[in-house]
């Protein structure tokens, strides 16, 4: 395969049958990406960041921020949302001072309204919250 291919399919784990089955997504995809933060909130899929293509970085909406990891790919800092009831994709429109771009963080819930976001790496490992 390609160097800086990356994917953007969303799998279902069926726990009793122990298959994995292909979710037909509705809508408009995050950029495929790899080292992304994932946590669930509620019904819902909050996803942050993550190594994506460089080929991939033009198609970034204005105000996503994307640093260079090597010619071949970088990070971002987009924020989206998965909902489980409709299977469907939609960007978060961040307030305020949004993270830097980063891969291999932890996102976790800690209310149904408050995410902490931890550490991963850009240039550098980062040990922020």
């Amino acid at each position: 395969g390609r160097r800086d291919a990356r994917l953007n399919e969303m799998l279902s784990l069926d726990c009793e049958n122990m298959t994995w089955k292909k979710l037909e997504v509705r809508g408009i995809k995050p950029l495929g990406r790899s080292s992304h933060g994932l946590c669930a909130v509620g019904e819902k899929l909050v996803m942050h960041g993550g190594k994506i293509s460089a080929t991939d970085r033009k198609k970034l909406p204005a105000g996503v921020q994307y640093r260079r990891c090597n010619p071949f790919c970088g990070v971002t800092n987009d924020c989206w949302q998965f909902s489980t009831s409709e299977v469907s994709w939609s960007p978060v429109q961040m307030c305020g001072r949004s993270p830097t771009p980063r891969l291999g963080h932890s996102l976790t819930a800690i209310t149904i309204g408050r995410i902490v976001l931890y550490g991963g790496k850009n240039n550098a490992w980062l040990n922020d919250l």
